[in-house]
């Protein structure tokens, strides 16, 4: 963001606030040895290890190489990219209103 967009930073401040995104720990042992069963890369499988520690709800990510083929049912998470988020959203407030 502070290379591509830098006037957007205060707008990024804002929205991750309202989204209420938190900072999680360093993932343990156990769980980069789970994520290492899916990803192969330590680096990815770290971050999937956080994630799922943090029990996020999703792990945006445009990386298709090591997340975005993995199964879709295969973790408690969704794995996917940003559009795949915005379209789950549009759909989720779809229903809501409906």
């Amino acid at each position: 963001m502070r290379r591509k967009a830098p006037g957007s930073l205060s707008d990024l401040a804002l929205l991750l606030n309202a989204a209420h995104v938190e900072m999680t720990p360093e993932a343990s042992p156990k769980a980069l040895e789970q994520a290492l069963q899916w990803i192969s890369d330590p680096p990815d499988a770290r971050i999937l290890a956080e994630a799922l520690e943090a029990r996020a709800d999703w792990l945006v990510t445009h990386d298709a190489r090591h997340f975005l083929t993995l199964p879709p049912d295969a973790l408690p998470l969704r794995v996917g990219t940003p559009g795949d988020l915005l379209g789950w959203l549009r759909q989720l407030l779809i229903q809501q209103a409906g």
